[in-house]
């Protein structure tokens, strides 16, 4: 059976996934995680994709995409070969690095990113006043230091709401 054409145009919203060869790590260190955003970063430049999101799990990744120029395959093929020769390099080893083909799922912006805004504070378990250091708090302040290394050329979405006090 032939695979599935992917949809691609200009402004096109995409969750896009790859996971690890036989579910193995793609991450192996801290290192492992800059040269992933390094090339993520990168990659977005050349191919002029907006990367709003992602997350980086040892085994797989997960991005929030806009493709501006309709050219999610040239930028993923661009990104996944280059972040797979520095794996391949760094840790000694040849061939795939992940398993099969990434999958893109294409969404409509205004529904699926609607839920992203962070809900508004919660009392603690006790009925106190929220606790700025609680996980979610934490959780936020990483993913905003991240994606503050990211290219986010004229990013519709503000991350201001992400900051925490």
């Amino acid at each position: 059976m032939a695979r599935p054409l992917r949809i691609q145009f200009p402004n096109a919203h995409y969750h896009v996934t790859c996971r690890g060869n036989a579910r193995q790590e793609i991450v192996k260190s801290d290192g492992d995680s800059t040269a992933f955003l390094d090339r993520l970063s990168r990659s977005g430049e050349i191919y002029q994709v907006d990367v709003f999101g992602f997350v980086l799990m040892r085994n797989h990744f997960h991005l929030l995409v806009r493709t501006p120029r309709g050219n999610l395959q040239e930028f993923m093929r661009h990104f996944n070969i280059s972040y797979t020769s520095y794996s391949n390099r760094a840790h000694h080893r040849s061939g795939h690095l992940y398993q099969g083909r990434y999958k893109a799922f294409l969404i409509d912006a205004d529904s699926y990113l609607l839920p992203l805004y962070p809900p508004e504070p919660r009392p603690d378990a006790h009925g106190g006043e929220p606790d700025p250091g609680r996980e979610e708090g934490v959780a936020r302040t990483i993913l905003l230091e991240q994606l503050s290394r990211l290219y986010l050329p004229e990013a519709p979405i503000s991350l201001d709401h992400l900051r925490t006090p």
